[in-house]
């Protein structure tokens, strides 16, 4: 039988020794193999390095001084050696199958460099919230652009090594939406693809409000310079170029829906108002937004369901940090 292709999975952490656990576990019960896991502690004062190493040979920990996500995931890839790239934060967890089904993807069509997936959002007791599934297939730049279906790409995004060293590193000097930023190149230069399922569990924490607020705030520079670059890039497809103000509609809306879920409405609706003079199709989108909460909301039994037939929750030992 052929051998599998390696899979590198990069996991960044800071302070996250009350989770990480969990979040290797989740890793190790992957039914594919082969894997590397590379956990890169970015400056953690809590003890992170520490539990990561209690697993022994199965981890590579390599520590560094504290310069944020998007360049501790730098620092994996380049550490790492997979044929396959995967990311997952300290904090979240996989369902035993999430690398077999994308990788199976990824090595039937080889025009595909990059999978993503759907997500079960979880609170900080990963007691599920909602249930988010992809629509299945290739993702234009244009449904990037349009925040299509991106529930968790920090924990579930699978990329081929070739196709990282043809766009680059991830940009530090966006950070906030260095992920996104991600995944516009990759759907544009290597080819994006969904996986319908969800895969990730991923962690929804409550927060203060004014660390809420100021989250959304940090969204904002760096997404405005996202797109000023890609629209001021002479070889963008026609058929993107064409629909600027479609894609700025896009980004002020979300601006506008993160507003709304911190409890700043007339933020959001300065937001809003820009989303529509922008792309006045947006005025449905807008107007809606409450009531589409209230259906995911009343969601979540759904999500139970789900959880209820899987064995990868942990126990309460994971939740305090022991390996």
């Amino acid at each position: 039988m052929a051998t599998r292709p390696l899979v590198s999975v990069i996991v960044p952490a800071f302070n996250a020794a009350p989770t990480i656990g969990a979040s290797i576990r989740s890793i190790i019960a992957q039914t594919y193999q082969p894997i590397e896991i590379v956990v890169v502690d970015d400056g953690s004062t809590d003890g992170t390095a520490d539990v990561a190493r209690s697993f022994g040979g199965a981890i590579r920990c390599i520590v560094q001084a504290n310069a944020g996500d998007a360049a501790a995931r730098n620092t994996g890839i380049a550490a790492s050696t997979g044929t396959y790239v995967a990311f997952l934060d300290a904090d979240d967890l996989w369902l035993p199958e999430k690398l077999a089904a994308q990788v199976a993807v990824m090595e039937r069509d080889l025009s595909i460099g990059a999978t993503q997936c759907g997500a079960v959002h979880v609170d900080a007791a990963l007691q599920p919230l909602e249930v988010r599934r992809c629509q299945p297939g290739r993702m234009t730049t244009m449904d990037v652009l349009r925040f299509r279906d991106l529930h968790a790409l920090s924990s579930s995004l699978v990329v081929r090594r070739a196709c990282l060293e043809r766009i680059g590193p991830i940009d530090l000097s966006v950070r906030g939406k260095d992920e996104w930023d991600l995944a516009i190149r990759l759907a544009r230069h290597c080819g994006l693809w969904s996986v319908p399922d969800a895969l990730v569990l991923f962690r929804i924490h409550r927060s203060s409000m004014s660390r809420r607020v100021a989250y959304v705030v940090r969204q904002i520079a760096p997404g405005l310079e996202i797109l000023r670059r890609l629209f001021a890039d002479p070889t963008i497809p026609s058929d993107v170029a064409a629909r600027e103000r479609e894609a700025y509609a896009a980004f002020y809306a979300m601006i506008a829906g993160s507003y709304l879920q911190v409890g700043r409405p007339l933020d959001a609706m300065a937001w809003g108002i820009r989303a529509v003079r922008n792309d006045p199709l947006r005025v449905s989108q807008i107007l809606t937004a409450p009531a589409r909460w209230l259906v995911r909301v009343r969601a979540r039994g759904g999500a139970s369901a789900l959880l209820a037939s899987r064995t990868i929750v942990p126990s309460r030992s994971d939740e305090e940090g022991e390996p």
